[in-house]
């Protein structure tokens, strides 16, 4: 075998058990960044804030009232938005549990 033809296959191999390395670490991680305990979780956790949101703009594009569907819901509308973030805006924590909306962002 020539010299460029076992660089070659050496490259090769150690891409091979760097890849099975690093497949086999993310497989058997347990855990994940930003996860919350098991017995820590609750639905809601979090509070509304009362910031304001910065460079943000926000249209309504259309909007279904939902007490005139099958799903007959009372003073409810669902509604198509779209949402525009400027570099370094922000949009607070908020709950839509009360507003269904769809949101292109």
């Amino acid at each position: 075998m020539t010299k460029h033809t076992l660089n070659s296959r050496t490259l090769w191999q150690g891409l091979a058990l760097a890849c099975m390395i690093a497949g086999s670490a993310a497989v058997t991680s347990t855990a994940f960044a930003g996860e919350c305990p098991a017995d820590k979780m609750k639905a809601s956790a979090r509070e509304k804030v009362d910031f304001k949101p910065v460079g943000v703009t926000d249209v309504t594009l259309g909007s279904i009232d939902l007490e005139k569907q099958p799903a007959n819901i009372k003073g409810r509308e669902l509604r198509f938005r779209k949402l525009t973030i400027e570099p370094g805006g922000i949009v607070p924590w908020h709950s839509h549990d009360d507003r269904p909306a769809l949101i292109f962002v």
